[in-house]
């Protein structure tokens, strides 16, 4: 589980991004986010440089969850990205890949579900992202225990 502060940093990150993007509703569209950032955000990026392994296969989000994933190093790299505090998540591995996971699933849109159906196969499917994603959202936000199954 990430350590509070970093995750205030990325949930506040996340929150300018869908009100720059006007994004109010998953699926988040991280493509276009990549591939099209606002003036001064940050460099453009191809997702098409992505290694399409057979991983990527299994599921048919597990490449979404590689494009946030880049989009999220991209940003943290960024004035953009400086000036919100999230430089120092290029160093740290598990951070950057919390960030990513939190742009494809945001909190407020998390806390928006029931939390009887917050599941990591319901928000699999509305999100868009492979379920063991869903599942480790879920715990960096404390709404799921280590044990659970996905």
């Amino acid at each position: 589980m990430l350590y509070s502060q970093s995750l205030a940093l990325i949930d506040l990150a996340v929150a300018d991004l869908l009100t720059i993007y006007q994004v109010d509703a998953p699926p988040i569209p991280v493509e276009l986010m990549l591939q099209r950032p606002k003036a001064g955000l940050w460099e453009a990026a191809d997702p098409n440089e992505l290694t399409n392994s057979a991983g990527m296969r299994q599921n048919k989000y597990t490449l979404r969850m590689s494009v946030s994933r880049l989009l999220a190093r991209s940003i943290s790299l960024s004035q953009w990205g400086h000036d919100h505090n999230l430089s120092v998540l290029e160093y740290d591995k598990e951070a950057l890949r919390a960030f990513a996971r939190a742009i494809l699933m945001p909190r407020k849109m998390l806390e928006q579900i029931y939390e009887g159906i917050r599941t990591p196969p319901v928000i699999a499917m509305r999100f868009q992202v492979p379920a063991e994603d869903a599942q480790l959202r879920l715990l960096d936000l404390g709404y799921a225990e280590v044990n659970s199954e996905p």
